[in-house]
């Protein structure tokens, strides 16, 4: 299985709508939020090289932005 983190805040229609698509996928996924957690922030932005509020990290590939990349991220889980 693959190992999936969203970096993301509360109030993101784009973080809502990415969460949504992996549960609907069933796809386990590790919710960090980068307005309540300094470390998470710091995290995306230093060692991710992001400061999205939408980035997801699938076993060590960073897909910045939801809509932009579902076919992309579509494919990578599959």
């Amino acid at each position: 299985m693959k190992q999936v983190t969203l970096y993301g805040h509360l109030g993101c229609g784009h973080c809502r709508a990415a969460q949504e698509f992996l549960r609907q996928a069933g796809i386990p996924f590790e919710g960090k939020n980068i307005q309540a957690d300094s470390q998470a922030y710091d995290e995306l932005v230093n060692k991710w090289k992001s400061r999205a509020a939408v980035t997801l990290v699938v076993d060590g590939e960073v897909i910045i932005g939801f809509q932009l990349n579902r076919k992309r991220l579509e494919k990578i889980l599959t």
